[in-house]
């Protein structure tokens, strides 16, 4: 069954896209943890550690895992949760309806 989620990770007007199969229960949450560990990137402008940052806490310990998680250059994955949207250079989120600064994001609790 599965609990179907994708992040869109922008970046100089391209977009990873992190698929999770387990992850959108915990989406918000794991969202909200891996922003606020790339957050010192991002106030340095240094949007590739803040990329690799992001998908680094998402995934978690799962890296040597061969399923749950994917990456993709395309929009490809089944949505089952709330759509977010990272734009790293502009430092903003679209998580549902809402659209915050990172920063914001992060510090609602």
């Amino acid at each position: 069954m599965g609990s179907r989620t994708y992040w869109e990770l922008k970046q100089n007007n391209k977009s990873l896209f992190l698929y999770s199969h387990f992850g959108g229960e915990s989406k918000h949450c794991d969202t909200r943890h891996a922003l606020s560990m790339a957050l010192p990137r991002l106030e340095q402008d240094d949007t590739a550690y803040a990329l690799r940052i992001v998908v680094c806490h998402l995934i978690g310990n799962y890296w040597a895992d061969t399923t749950g998680y994917g990456l993709s250059l395309e929009d490809e994955f089944e949505e089952q949760y709330e759509p977010c949207s990272i734009d790293l250079d502009n430092k903003t989120i679209i998580y549902g309806a809402s659209t915050l600064s990172i920063a914001q994001f992060v510090a609602v609790a």
